[in-house]
């Protein structure tokens, strides 16, 4: 099902993930590999990482920002496509930092590294 995963991953516009807690957010990093831009909340650990990297759009919990984010995210699909392309930089030092630290992170079927080459 990586495949499947993958494909369903490069078709979307946007990958969406206002949590209110995330460790790393392994599916954002996915979506980045993939050239999908992300908007997070700031409560997803790698929300700086995205906001410098400027691969997406990170947005509070407070009430209407993240519909005004994501209004803003869908108005220029050419910013997407900008912010998706940074996104797959950004995906690559994540997985660098994973992989210094020993750990090898397998996404379904499909390893991360399958995903960023």
């Amino acid at each position: 099902q990586g495949e499947v995963k993958v494909t369903a991953l490069r078709d979307a516009a946007l990958l969406a993930m206002p949590s209110h807690q995330e460790n790393f957010g392994l599916a954002a990093v996915e979506a980045l590999a993939c050239g999908v831009p992300v908007l997070v909340s700031d409560r997803v650990n790698l929300a700086p990482e995205i906001a410098t990297a400027g691969a997406g759009w990170v947005t509070s919990l407070e009430e209407g920002a993240l519909a005004e984010t994501l209004a803003a995210a869908f108005r220029s699909e050419a910013e997407r496509k900008r912010r998706g392309a940074a996104g797959t930089d950004e995906a690559a030092e994540q997985r660098e930092a994973v992989c210094r630290r020993g750990v090898d992170h397998q996404i379904g079927d499909v390893r991360l590294a399958q995903l960023i080459a």
